[in-house]
């Protein structure tokens, strides 16, 4: 066995099956960092915006920080 970068031992990819491999890991990264940030400026808006004016005929909502102590 000959030594390599992971543990000691060559991968069992061929040169172009890592090729393809690294860019299908990126587009898969690429892809979930747009879809964290879909969530977070897109859906989490609309959602606190509907569960805010679902309860406000209930109760009164008020956003502070006065019980927060650094």
């Amino acid at each position: 066995m000959q030594p390599g970068k992971f543990g000691g031992c060559k991968t069992c990819f061929k040169a172009t099956r890592k090729k393809s491999s690294c860019i299908l890991y990126s587009g898969v990264f690429i892809l979930f960092i747009c879809g964290l940030a879909f969530g977070y400026f897109f859906i989490f808006p609309n959602i606190l915006s509907f569960l805010i004016n679902l309860g406000s005929d209930l109760m009164t909502i008020s956003f502070t920080a006065d019980k927060i102590s650094f």
